[in-house]
Formats: C-alpha cells, structure tokens, sequence
C-alpha cells in the first residue's frame, strides 16, 4: 500500500512533503490516513538516543496492533527509509528480532551507500552499532563483516575535515566486542593524524582523539589524558593571538586544562605555571566587563549603524544593545494628532485581524490603538535601526556561551537557577537562530518578571482552596506599574500580553506562531529586548 504513494528514489524531504499533501487533500481516506500517520511518527524518531527519549527508536513501543499491521506491509515496502524503520521498530519490539535486526542494518546500509561523506552516513552508521549491540551474543554470527563494512567505512573518511564523526563511530564500535586485532586499523589512523592535527591547531580535534585512544588503549591513559590538557592550554594560548578576544574564552580553556592536570595527578611547575596563566586571563576578563560601560546611541554621529572599534567584545555587545526603547509618550503624541484631537480617534471602533485576515479582537472606543501602533512601531524600529546594527556585529563578532554567562550571571532580572536556560537563548540569537531563541526565551522574561517583583517583596502567589499558584502575567504587569520604567512595561505588555499587540506569549503557548513570525522583526526584536532587560536592569527600573 505504502508504495502507492511513496517511490523508491524518495529521501525523507520528499517522503514528508507528500504525507503533508496526504493530510491536506480534501477527501483522504481515514485508513490509508491513519497508516501515513504512523509512518510519519516512525520517521521522525531519532535513530541515536537524544536528550528526548520519547523520541529515541530504542524507546519506541507501539500497541499490539500497530506491530502486526508493520509486520504485514514492511516487506512490500521499497521505499529504505521507510523500511529500515520499520524492520528496527519490530526489533526493538522483539518481533522476530534477529532476522528484522538483519532487514534493519540492510536497509540502514542501502542509504548510506547512497550518501558521500561519513557525516551524512554518520547516524544510520551509528543506529547499525546499536543494533548489533542490542542482539548481544547472538550479533557473533553476523559481526565480522558488518564490522569490516563499518571499519572501511571511518578508514575512508578525511579525518580533518570529519572528526567528530570518525571518533564517534570508533567509540560506538569499541562496544561490540570484536578482536583486539579489528581495532589496529583506528589506532594506527588516530595515531599518524594527531602530529599534522597539532601543527595545523586543531586542537579540539586532537582532544576527541585522544579521548579514543584512552578507550583503545587503556595501558597509555596517563599520557592521552595528559595530551588533552595540553590540547586545552595550547588552545588557549592560541586564541590569546586573536585581537579583541573574550578572556572569558581564553580562562575557560586553561581551567579546562588545568582540571584534567589535576586529575591525574600532574603536580610539577606545569601546574604552577597554568594556574598563573589562568588567573592573569580571569582577571583580564573582569577588568573587560567593567570596561563594558554604557553607550550613547546617536544615529546622526553614525547614520550607518557600523559597529565601532572596541576593546572588546563586551563592549561591542553593550554597543548592540545601546538604542533606548521605543517612546509610550511619542505614540500617544502621535495618536492625539490623528483626526484633530484624541478623543475623535477614541471613540472610534477598531479591529485586530491575524495573518489569515480573521477578526480575532474588536475595540469598541479604540482604547487599544496604543497597542497596535506599538506593534507597528516595533516592526519598523527593528528595520530600520536594530537588524542594521545585528547584522553588523554578527558579520565581525563571534560570542560563546562562556561570555553570555560572564554576562548574565549577575543580573537581578535573571535568577541563579535560570542561568543556564536564558544563557541558552540568547546564545541562539546571537547565532542567528530566532526561532529557537523566541521559544526558550519568552517564558524566562515572564519569569525574570516574577523575579523582580519577589526582589521587591511583592508576593507572586496566590492561595485557592489550599492550592497554591503563580499569579496570571496580567497581575505582574499591574504590580509592575511602580516598579519599572513605563516605556519597558508598554513594550512588554504589547509584545507579551496585548490581543491588540503582538500577544507572542499567548501565540507561541498555543502553536498559533508561524515560523516566518519568530524568525521575522519579531523574533529579533524579542531577542534583543530579553538581552537589553537582562544587562541593564538597573537602569530600567522606576528611580
């Protein structure tokens, strides 16, 4: 039935635009809907354990008899993607588990074989191995030349230019128990590279080799372990030579190298001499944060947004965020202009339409105008003046989590717990990935909100019927009145909050925001406010 409507030849983009034709087309059939349902469950499963289990093929358990109907259309199915699914979800399920194992791993094979480097083949390569491990003594009968196959495969990659996959692979396959004597091959290869590797400062590739080398050699730990620190240090000490470099970045290799020293037990005058070599970059790092200082935003002195020269990337970071927040009393100025006077424009009616053109809010006396021009304000304040200036700081500044910490790790919008998670977020934005950035970092303003007002000693929580619950966002914003300053609480309370405004909280809780929106002037926006709020809090609250 499958090959009804998948061919061959189809790779998962093409296999997933028809499933969506499927589910769009006016009279589908609920059966055959029902089957593309599940296959589409069964592709979108991870063929590696990922930090979701749920979505990990390892941990995919189906009903009864979702496995029999399986059972009874994988043969029939062309389609390898597809069918390597389903032979390995009946596996893992114990259906005739040897031989779906076997109709698993070849169909897997059939689309590596399809495929160049080893990074693309990495994954099917990788799911092959957990297989084989997961049948146990019983993959002895089939090792041997699968195993060839798999080794042929990391011998034939460009070891430079596919580390990471190299080394993963190896390590996955130093779990199957082959002879000692399989495993020659990796260690003559990871052992001629690791010179060139040195000599060309790919140091982080130098350390995932020798973090192999530790599993393929135990007897020689000491001395691969104590080749990785050194990989550390000597990063460190090479990005010392780049002009402008975070500090941050530098400390954080040496401490890195340093923990490993001391974890083997390394206590000659390398340890002294890193120790010293650490605190100078730890204290170079503070005095760089507290050049940070606050800057002046004047388009007339620089009309073309360009990125200044600076000392440092904290400096730069602090340029980005420099422009003020947009005026409440310049859109009420604007408003009070309209149609002679403001009341000629407030007792006038107004509607909200989506992206679809539907009518999702009336506002019978206009009180709301506010906000959709704030909308509107936003969209061209982020047009005209903050992507001019992002795009210029991301075409010259490079930021690393390690500086997004340094950063936040004070902020008393941003509580010790939430660290990790806002880091994250904005970490995203200053890579370019809005959409990813938008969803972490909408519910940590709210958050940061509630933050504020228990620093203030305002209560957040609210007692019903013995049950005790966080106070509605509205709430938060009415306590905020007197805490923050009224262009920030506008902005957020249309961004947030306003059916009127942008209402991004609601829209991403109920999956009603498009991607197109979050990787838009919104996604953006939201972005620099959450890094605008968490580094200058200070002066954003109400004197």
């Amino acid at each position: 039935m499958l090959d009804d409507y998948f061919n061959k030849e189809d790779d998962l983009g093409a296999i997933r635009s028809k499933m969506y034709a499927l589910f769009n087309a006016e009279n589908g059939n609920a059966a055959v809907l029902t089957v593309i349902a599940y296959i589409h469950t069964a592709i979108a499963l991870n063929l590696i354990a990922a930090t979701n289990q749920e979505q990990y093929i390892g941990d995919h358990f189906p009903e009864r008899a979702a496995l029999t109907s399986i059972e009874k259309m994988v043969s029939d199915t062309a389609n390898p993607h597809i069918r390597s699914r389903l032979f390995d979800i009946l596996q893992v399920n114990k259906r005739n588990k040897f031989q779906n194992a076997q109709n698993a791993i070849t169909a897997y094979f059939e689309i590596a074989d399809e495929r160049q480097s080893l990074s693309s083949k990495r994954d099917y390569l990788l799911r092959i191995i957990a297989i084989l491990k997961g049948l146990g003594k019983g993959n002895k009968s089939i090792l041997s030349p699968l195993f060839q196959k798999l080794k042929q495969e990391v011998l034939n990659a460009e070891l430079e230019k596919e580390c990471y996959s190299v080394t993963a692979i190896i390590t996955a396959l130093t779990g199957l128990e082959a002879d000692n004597s399989e495993y020659s091959d990796f260690i003559d290869l990871l052992q001629s590279q690791t010179a060139n590797l040195w000599a060309s400062a790919k140091f982080e590739c130098y350390r995932y080799c020798h973090e192999v080398l530790i599993k393929l050699l135990p007897d020689s730990a000491l001395e691969y372990a104590t080749a990785i620190g050194d990989a550390y240090i000597a990063e460190g000490d090479e990005l010392l030579k780049t002009p402008n470099i975070s500090q941050h970045m530098v400390a954080d290799k040496y401490q890195k190298g340093l923990r490993i020293y001391k974890s083997i037990g390394i206590k000659d005058e390398r340890v002294n001499t890193l120790a010293l070599k650490l605190a100078e970059a730890q204290q170079k790092a503070a005095i760089q944060l507290s050049q940070i200082g606050t800057y002046t935003f004047d388009v007339k002195v620089n009309p073309e947004l360009v990125l200044p020269e600076f000392d440092n990337i904290f400096q730069a970071i602090f340029w980005l965020i420099s422009p003020p927040l947009p005026s409440k009393e310049k859109l009420l100025e604007n408003i009070n202009k309209r149609d002679g006077t403001f009341l000629d424009t407030y007792f006038s009616k107004s509607t909200m339409s989506d992206a679809k053109g539907n009518i999702i809010g009336v506002s019978e006396n206009n009180a709301d105008q506010i906000y959709m021009d704030g909308r509107v304000m936003r969209e061209i304040y982020c047009k005209t003046v903050l992507a001019p200036m992002y795009n210029h700081f991301t075409e010259r500044i490079a930021v690393c989590e390690v500086d997004v910490v340094a950063m936040i790790n004070n902020s008393a919008f941003v509580p010790p717990e939430r660290v990790s998670i806002v880091t994250r977020g904005l970490f995203h934005g200053f890579c370019g990935n809005l959409v990813e950035a938008v969803q972490i970092l909408v519910p940590q303003i709210e958050n940061g909100l509630k933050t504020i007002l228990n620093n203030k000693g305002i209560v957040t929580r609210k007692l019903d019927r013995e049950v005790q619950t966080e106070k509605s966002l509205q709430h938060y914003f009415d306590e905020l009145k007197d805490v923050l300053n009224d262009d920030l609480l506008f902005d957020l309370d249309g961004l947030l909050n306003q059916p009127f405004g942008d209402n991004l909280r609601h829209e991403l809780a109920h999956g009603l925001c498009e991607t197109s929106k979050m990787s838009s002037y919104l996604g953006l926006y939201t972005w620099w406010l959450t890094l605008k709020i968490s580094l200058q809090i200070q002066h954003l609250l109400k004197k």
